[in-house]
């Protein structure tokens, strides 16, 4: 399960780019699909994908200059770190 703080985060970030939340299958790299990627990640509906979906999102945003990966390591230690 991805914590909601993290999905928030990624969401917020993404909606400084855009409103709009969409499929968008081709390239699928775009701030709308990331943020549809979000919502089903949210609902609980893409299962055990929802981590790759993460990665996924979490590489595009990295690339595309919106965070980095140091920010996001920082931030996410926490809630991934083992008990």
């Amino acid at each position: 399960m991805i914590h909601d703080e993290i999905i928030d985060r990624y969401d917020r970030m993404l909606a400084e780019l855009t409103d709009y939340i969409e499929q968008r299958d081709n390239p699928g790299t775009e701030p709308c699909h990331l943020r549809w990627m979000l919502s089903i990640i949210r609902d609980g509906y893409a299962g055990e994908k929802s981590h790759r979906w993460l990665g996924f999102i979490q590489g595009v945003m990295i690339s595309t200059g919106i965070t980095t990966v140091q920010a996001e390591r920082d931030f996410t230690r926490p809630y991934f770190k083992r008990v």
